[in-house]
């Protein structure tokens, strides 16, 4: 498999990136309601749901530059031609 896009198939490393923004998308979803509905009341509450938030923002500031590396990539690559043209 080839690691740019081609003719008839996108490559290696548009499928990679592809695969990667939906996980990240998912586990960002998750961790965002796991942590929201966790208590805020206690200095102890608040610092067990800390970790959480930190990982969920982490990983949307992650996503944001995957998705500009995205959109760079895609816009100098090739398309693969439509199965019904």
């Amino acid at each position: 498999m080839s690691f740019r896009n081609t003719e008839t198939s996108y490559g290696t490393l548009s499928r990679t990136l592809h695969w990667v923004s939906a996980a990240l998308i998912l586990t960002a979803i998750a961790l965002g309601l796991i942590a929201s509905e966790m208590p805020f009341g206690s200095d102890a509450e608040v610092a067990a749901v800390m970790p959480l938030w930190s990982a969920h923002k982490t990983i949307g500031v992650s996503m944001m530059f995957i998705g500009l590396f995205r959109v760079i990539w895609t816009a100098n690559q090739t398309h693969p031609n439509p199965l019904h043209p």
